[in-house]
C-alpha cells in the first residue's frame, strides 16, 4: 500500500499527516511530499515507515518506477512511451551547443 492510501485510510478514517510525521520524527511537509510522490523516502525512513505502519507500507510500495516518474513530469508520453521535450535539461546546455 502506498503512503497516500495509508493516510487516507481504507476504513474511511484519515490519519493526519502531522500525526504520522510525529510518529516518524520528520516534518509534516516531508510526509506530504512522500505521499504525493515528489520525494522518495531514504532507506532509513522507509524502514521506519514499515515499522510505524506495522508492515502496511512497504519500501517497494514507495519507490516509483522510472517511467511513472517521467510520465508525471511530462517527459515520457503516456501512449507512445517516447521521450518528449526536456526543457529543464535544454536550459542547462550552453547556447553554443544547441
Amino acid at each position: 500500500m502506498h503512503l497516500r492510501e495509508y493516510l487516507e485510510g481504507s476504513d474511511g478514517r484519515k490519519l493526519p499527516a502531522a500525526t504520522f510525521a510525529r510518529l516518524m520524527g520528520v516534518a509534516t511537509a516531508t510526509v506530504l511530499r512522500w505521499a504525493n510522490g515528489t520525494l522518495t523516502p531514504s532507506p532509513a525512513a522507509m524502514r521506519k515507515m514499515y515499522e510505524v505502519t506495522k508492515g502496511q507500507v512497504r519500501p517497494d510500495d514507495m519507490v516509483l518506477k522510472v517511467g511513472d516518474s517521467l510520465r508525471r513530469r511530462g517527459i515520457l508520453h503516456d501512449k507512445t512511451n517516447t521521450l518528449g521535450p526536456v526543457p529543464a535539461l535544454r536550459a542547462q546546455v550552453p547556447r553554443k551547443m544547441q
